[in-house]
């Protein structure tokens, strides 16, 4: 697998947030959309001087501010904060797991509440309408539909 594997995932995790039943015109956002911007982000890393190493994107898959972003943003760095969708600052205080593999990290946002992301209980046949929901800072940014020419399982669970 090569380090962009991270980031086909975060646009699969966010295709797969509509049902099959959601078929939208381009014009109309699907009724999830509005949810699912609040839970993701701007991640930045700093070093210790404090001077900015990466910034990133990620997203909340647990309600007490656990997150996913790309490992390679932290490589070397000494602190990490996150801005979510509203423009608020947050610390990350520690590290829950990571691949280098499959360049990704989990870790813990100081916040006591967060809104994850959830992913489709079914798989996405060829064909199907998917939604990309983009990253924009305070307002909610319009989602782009597009159709699933091909779908490949990763670590034999998700396709």
């Amino acid at each position: 697998m090569n380090k962009h594997l991270f980031h086909q995932l975060i646009a699969t995790f966010c295709l797969l947030l509509c049902s099959p039943a959601l078929l939208w015109s381009a014009t109309v956002q699907p009724a999830w959309s509005k949810k699912a911007f609040k839970s993701v982000f701007t991640l930045q890393t700093f070093d210790a001087g404090g001077s900015l190493i990466a910034s990133s994107h990620g997203f909340f898959v647990g309600k007490m501010g656990e997150a996913v972003s790309n490992l390679s943003a932290f490589k070397g760095a000494a602190r990490a904060t996150i801005i979510d969708s509203q423009g608020k600052e947050y610390g990350v205080s520690m590290i829950l797991g990571f691949n280098d593999l499959y360049d990704v990290v989990r870790f813990r946002v100081d916040t006591k509440q967060s809104i994850p992301l959830t992913v489709s209980a079914t798989h996405p046949t060829e064909g199907e309408t998917l939604w990309l929901l983009p990253y924009r800072l305070k307002k909610a940014a319009l989602c782009v539909e597009g159709q699933l020419e091909k779908s490949e399982p990763v670590a034999d669970r998700y396709a």
